[in-house]
């Protein structure tokens, strides 16, 4: 994840000391990577009610700020109920440590079999199992974070279109992926990221602080 502006502390968090983001419901899709974040459901819901948390928190969740995507959050919810996950997102999260100590409480073991493990397992858990158990808990302050904010893959995405979102400056944080199934040819993956970092390149002019 890049971030191309100044983010204060209110782009992440607001007074109450609530992270910001965007709570996003998707229809449950098993394949490897989903399987992974299914697993954290699993979890969660092994401790929490995750309809009844759902009601319980209704304007966080069916939250006008979301835009269209708050209509799908209806619909997906009225008609999928408890057979839905939480769509990922690979942007900067508002983690705070108090977060991380109540996740690890609650969830010793999952964390510490994760942390276990040189590899990830159809057991291990993600990261997002804390941002998923604040939206959970209701601790989260509704925001369209990916209004201004994209993800693209290298393998996917029309190199161009990535390199214009860098030189540009509509977005505030760019994600660029490399993609769990990334099946370019050496040769085409270091062409598209040589013209990344080029495109990089003419963004930042002067090398940072950690460069030199």
């Amino acid at each position: 994840c890049f971030v191309f502006n100044i983010l204060p502390f209110l782009t992440f968090f607001n007074f109450g000391i609530e992270g910001k983001d965007a709570a996003i419901l998707w229809p449950i899709i098993v394949n490897r990577w989903e399987h992974s974040l299914l697993h954290n459901q699993i979890v969660i819901r092994q401790k929490i009610n995750f309809v009844k948390s759902i009601s319980q928190h209704k304007l966080k969740w069916f939250n006008p700020r979301y835009g269209l995507m708050c209509m799908s959050n209806l619909l997906l919810y009225g008609i999928y109920g408890e057979f839905c996950q939480i769509r990922p997102s690979h942007l900067a999260l508002p983690y705070t440590k108090s977060l991380f100590e109540e996740c690890w409480n609650i969830f010793n073991n999952e964390l510490n079999y994760t942390m276990s493990t040189r590899f990830r397992t159809d057991i291990s858990v993600f990261h997002f199992l804390m941002r998923e158990w604040s939206f959970m808990k209701g601790n989260f302050s509704p925001l369209n974070v990916f209004k201004h904010n994209k993800y693209t893959d290298i393998a996917s995405d029309d190199v161009k279109n990535i390199c214009k979102y860098i030189t540009g400056s509509k977005y505030k944080q760019l994600v660029i992926n490399d993609g769990e199934n990334c099946n370019l040819p050496k040769t085409e993956f270091e062409n598209r990221l040589s013209k990344i970092i080029n495109a990089f390149e003419k963004k930042f002019l002067e090398k940072s602080s950690f460069e030199k």
